[in-house]
């Protein structure tokens, strides 16, 4: 297993996804998969041979207003439920709640090698679904990992949707980051080669590997301390991005009536257009109200874990199964968990109590 990717291979990755798209007799349907594969990467390719590079997400933060009022439109289009008072009012409420102070993290001194080890053998405590899946993404891919010590990156999971071949970014923090980090993209690179669809329109496109994180706070014994600290700074994220999604609501509530008055906005000024949209978030909207949706989703299902462990893995596998991450919602409602029911009353009391209680 290598734990670099090589720019060499890309590079022929991307030269023989070119060829195939070329081929007079390749189908038409095919053509936007084949692209989306070269675009992932030329991504990949950006990453591994720039010395500093930010990593940013499949949606660009729109650079002006006009922009930023056409991604909005389709956002509302795709996820109405997004628009609507009452959830506006749920992520204003959410933006108020209190940040609380963390601690730094321990070091540890784990390699690359011994991130993936420990990874493997949190899959198979879970079962054999698991273990095999990823040993199966491993043999699909040999150069599956790419560990950086940049500190702009965090972690991802590409996919090369055309030959189905997933890629996960980690850097390398030696904290248990890094482990709960491989676990993540691990799951993400699971849901991939499970998928019958191209297709993530669901909210809760992070539900699963955030479900794993929390299963390997359960699980693991030797880093308690820090893996609560862990859940302190997914908590105060919540927060974060309950903040930065307000401010873009208003924003688009303010301009989203009249096109003639952002197009003239921006002529008129397209500098005061850009640093409108840039004071006003550093993440694109869907980005953060996915983050909010999959966590404070996960939080729940976890807590049903605890006192029947058997019974989520059980659905969980069923839902993965079926090869749709738009369908979650469909199987845990087999243990009353409404997705769409997101609730703050007791979200600090609850993130405490599964989490942090030791704090």
């Amino acid at each position: 297993m290598q734990y670099q990717w090589k720019k060499k291979e890309i590079i022929n990755k991307i030269r023989i996804l070119l060829e195939i798209f070329n081929q007079e007799e390749k189908a038409i349907e095919d053509k936007p998969i084949i692209v989306s594969s070269i675009e992932t990467y030329y991504k990949m390719l950006t990453l591994i041979a720039a010395k500093e590079i930010q990593l940013i997400s499949e949606e660009k933060n729109s650079n002006n207003l006009e922009n930023f009022v056409k991604t909005m439109n389709s956002h509302k289009k795709d996820y109405p439920f997004l628009f609507e008072e009452e959830h506006k009012d749920f992520i204003e409420k959410l933006s108020k709640l209190k940040i609380i102070d963390q601690k730094k993290y321990s070091k540890i001194n784990s390699k690359p090698k011994e991130l993936t080890k420990e990874a493997k053998l949190f899959f198979q405590s879970l079962n054999t679904f698991m273990i095999d899946n990823l040993n199966e993404v491993e043999k699909i891919n040999p150069h599956l990992y790419h560990f950086t010590k940049n500190s702009d990156v965090f972690g991802c999971c590409f996919f090369d949707f055309y030959n189905k071949i997933p890629y996960i970014l980690i850097r390398h923090s030696k904290n248990i980051t890094d482990i709960l980090t491989t676990i993540h993209e691990i799951g993400h690179s699971i849901e991939y080669i499970n998928s019958t669809t191209n297709n993530f329109k669901s909210i809760n496109t992070e539900f699963l590997p955030y479900l794993l994180e929390m299963f390997f706070y359960k699980y693991n014994k030797y880093y308690q301390n820090d893996l609560q600290n862990n859940f302190l700074t997914s908590y105060n994220n919540v927060i974060y991005f309950a903040k930065d999604a307000y401010k873009q609501m208003n924003l688009y509530e303010r301009f989203k009536g009249d096109e003639k008055i952002v197009e003239k906005f921006n002529n008129f000024s397209p500098i005061l257009s850009h640093k409108l949209c840039q004071n006003n978030f550093e993440i694109p909207f869907i980005d953060v109200v996915k983050y909010i949706h999959s966590y404070m989703n996960a939080s729940k299902v976890y807590e049903v874990y605890i006192d029947y462990p058997k019974e989520v893995l059980n659905i969980l596998i069923n839902s993965v199964k079926q090869g749709d991450i738009n369908q979650y919602h469909k199987y845990f409602n087999q243990i009353d968990i409404n997705f769409n029911d997101l609730n703050i009353e007791n979200f600090q009391q609850q993130q405490e109590k599964l989490f942090i209680k030791k704090y």
